[in-house]
């Protein structure tokens, strides 16, 4: 295997992101938004059988000023990276290898096998798609529906999309800035003459607005929340009765060229006074298939041979010049989107217990639950869950939860989803909470779904789709937990979070990329004898 500077640098990124490293003073983030030149164009205009704004408004749309935007997002990655940072170190190994917290006995040890019962999951619940109001918002009888931005409240806000529209959508064909505080998209220029119908996404993060906060552990937390909004994007999409594919893997400069930016590196000599954005991922969504139940391949090549789109509006602000933090997490990001293989374009589905008019209930409903978040779920619901994250992309990291009865590690049963297989045994909540930069209330949680993978000295590829796929795999399990009932916050911010040296086996192999609380839901207080006069 040949080891290439980029895999060096990401190496190094790497190893700073997981250590306990205090994060240096903020500096400045930057404008909250690039600012696009080109006419507005509104979303809610219909025509078109693909609905460009119905799916915005489902999946990126922001919420009204006032509302707490920045504690939940429709994908849930509100919660990512809630709380501080957290300075401090991780509990020592004991001689056994065992980690430790203060009054806690957090020893874990594998065992070869353990079954469960299985107990009937809750309900999946019906309804339709929500309609959208007046203003855009979507709404369900009885529930506080307004979407809002899938950038979490740790990562403040970083992913943006661009919009390529074919034939066959709401939009008149062409490339479009979407701003999701408006809800309206900026047209930065024409389409190709032979544009494939449909619209395609491209995801682009501006890093200096995390990593002003974050540090040199910004850029993992920026791959996890893009991973959040492909899947946001793409589950929107399939509530809407549209097919969607996701691709994690295609390299910068295609991803770049289709959404017509400057190439990887060159944005600052291109479009001085702009912010830059770093390209990761795409969603494409089209209505079907064509005559043959085929797809095409590469929805983005046809956008990619068109020259530039309208360039952003350069000032004081946009030109803000990167502290060194912003600097180091551009490299890492440019070093791993950089590819040199094809992209793989793969099929997004509906996660379990959102099938049909669920998923759409199910997206309306999801938020990011305040702590605590106590009481553990069913072992039928919590595998149903497990069994989502696993199922949601074939590139994601191996799932597990904690949970503290019986404490100990339990994964799905490959051979009956719905059943809990016990793998290791001690309480591990109170350790996922000080590697969790110490958020003490996941000690308590009803339990923690935890994504691991990545060892040490693996490939930039390998590092970037992995933290992307638990980023949308997070965001596929919230929905299916949602359809049952449950608390979620996700948790993004992990520090020498080594799950495969806690239980006694080598370092440097299982380390927790991200991680997803449940808790049972709240119980349904019954109101006075008063109250019901």
């Amino acid at each position: 295997m040949i080891i290439t500077a980029d895999d060096r640098l990401v190496a190094e990124a790497l190893a700073e992101a997981r250590s306990t490293r205090p994060v240096d003073a903020d500096t400045l983030a930057g404008p909250v938004g690039q600012r696009w030149t080109g006419e507005w164009v509104d979303l809610s205009s219909g025509g078109g059988a693909l609905d460009v704004g119905r799916v915005l408004a489902f999946s990126l749309k922001a919420g009204p000023a006032g509302t707490d935007v920045l504690n939940a997002g429709p994908t849930g990655s509100g919660g990512l990276n809630a709380g501080p940072t957290g300075s401090g170190g991780v509990p020592k190994a004991g001689p056994d290898g065992s980690n430790s917290l203060p009054g806690a006995s957090m020893r874990l040890r594998p065992v070869a096998s353990a079954g469960t019962d299985s107990l009937n999951a809750g309900p999946t619940g019906s309804g339709g798609v929500p309609k959208a109001g007046p203003d855009g918002s979507n709404s369900l009888p009885g529930a506080s529906t307004r979407l809002r931005p899938v950038a979490s409240a740790g990562a403040l806000h970083p992913v943006n999309a661009h919009l390529m529209v074919g034939p066959g959508c709401s939009l008149p064909p062409g490339r479009y800035a979407y701003d999701p505080l408006e809800h309206r998209a900026r047209l930065r220029g024409p389409a190709p003459a032979d544009a494939p119908p449909g619209l395609a996404v491209v995801l682009t993060v501006t890093v200096q607005r995390t990593a002003s906060h974050y540090g040199h552990r910004a850029w993992p937390l920026l791959l996890l929340d893009t991973g959040h909004a492909a899947a946001a994007l793409a589950m929107a999409a399939v509530a809407h009765g549209y097919r969607a594919r996701v691709t994690l893997n295609a390299d910068a400069a295609e991803l770049a060229a289709a959404a017509g930016l400057p190439a990887p590196g060159r944005w600052h000599a291109t479009w001085a006074g702009t912010t830059p954005e770093q390209p990761l991922a795409a969603v494409h969504i089209t209505l079907h298939a064509d005559a043959s139940g085929r797809f095409d391949r590469r929805p983005l090549t046809t956008w990619a041979a068109e020259p530039f789109a309208a360039p952003p509006v350069a000032g004081p602000a946009s030109g803000l010049a990167p502290g060194p933090a912003g600097r180091r997490a551009g490299a890492v990001l440019a070093a791993l989107a950089r590819s040199a293989d094809s992209a793989v374009w793969w099929p997004a589905g509906s996660p379990p217990m959102c099938e049909g008019p669920s998923l759409a209930r199910a997206i309306a409903r999801r938020r990011s639950a305040p702590p605590p978040l106590n009481g553990q779920p069913d072992d039928a619901a919590l595998a149903t869950v497990l069994t989502s994250a696993g199922e949601s992309s074939p590139c994601g990291p191996a799932w597990c939860a904690a949970v503290g009865t019986p404490p100990g590690l339990v994964v799905a049963d490959p051979a009956e989803p719905r059943v809990l297989r016990l793998v290791a045994k001690g309480e591990a909540r109170p350790t996922l909470a000080v590697w969790a930069a110490r958020q003490g209330w996941l000690a308590e949680a009803g339990a923690v779904l935890i994504g691991e993978g990545v060892p040490d000295g693996a490939s930039a590829e390998q590092v970037r789709v992995a933290h992307l796929a638990a980023g949308y795999a997070v965001a596929c399990a919230e929905l299916t937990a949602t359809a049952l009932g449950l608390r979620t916050r996700p948790i993004g911010s992990w520090q020498a979070a080594d799950l495969g040296a806690a239980l006694g086996g080598r370092a440097g192999r299982r380390w927790i990329l991200h991680g997803l609380a449940l808790a049972a839901p709240l119980p349904v207080s019954l109101p006075s004898r008063s109250e019901r006069r």
